[in-house]
């Protein structure tokens, strides 16, 4: 399989079905601009730096569940997801392993908690003791959301607080 029909199929996994961004996403990491400036590379698609940018970061939002290594908030994230791609095309090409989707991998399922960002519980726990507090979490379908709220509830409640969940009428 050639590494642009690699980066495809990646897109069909993960999801990423939006036109545009599935246009960044297989442009961005085409082989042969894997070395190229974003500046480049928006030019060539003829939009603006900061439009690349705002499309990468839902991309990268996308890939946070399956990139243990990516971290929404350090820099680096190009790079990072770049070298888990590069791993997971080699994976394939050596053991012929069919790509894994996130959304179906009963593996996945299994395992939802390592989808909550590493650095995103600590926040919540510092953030559910304020006087007042609201926390909203938005996530895709399978991400690990309830699992978070119950993991910060029960922390509330060991430290002596009522805590209440409720849903968004917008959301039902």
């Amino acid at each position: 399989m050639s590494w642009d029909t690699f980066l495809q199929q990646i897109a069909d996994y993960q999801g990423i079905f939006d036109a545009d961004e599935r246009q960044v996403f297989c442009v961005r990491f085409a082989e042969q601009n894997l070395a190229e400036l974003d500046a480049k590379i928006a030019a060539d698609l003829h939009i603006s730096e900061v439009t690349l940018q705002r499309r990468m970061g839902r991309i990268y939002a996308t890939f946070a569940h399956s990139c243990p290594a990516l971290n929404m908030e350090k820099k680096g994230k190009f790079k990072r997801l770049r070298d888990w791609l590069r791993q997971e095309y080699v994976r394939y090409q050596q053991h012929g392993e069919q790509l894994r989707n996130p959304k179906t991998d009963s593996r996945a399922i299994l395992c939802q908690d390592r989808y909550i960002e590493p650095g995103i519980l600590p926040t919540c726990y510092q953030e559910i003791l304020k006087p007042g507090c609201l926390l909203r979490i938005k996530a895709p379908w399978k991400m690990g959301k309830t699992e978070l709220m119950s993991r910060v509830l029960n922390y509330a409640a060991d430290q002596g607080y009522r805590a209440e969940l409720s849903r968004c009428n917008q959301c039902n």
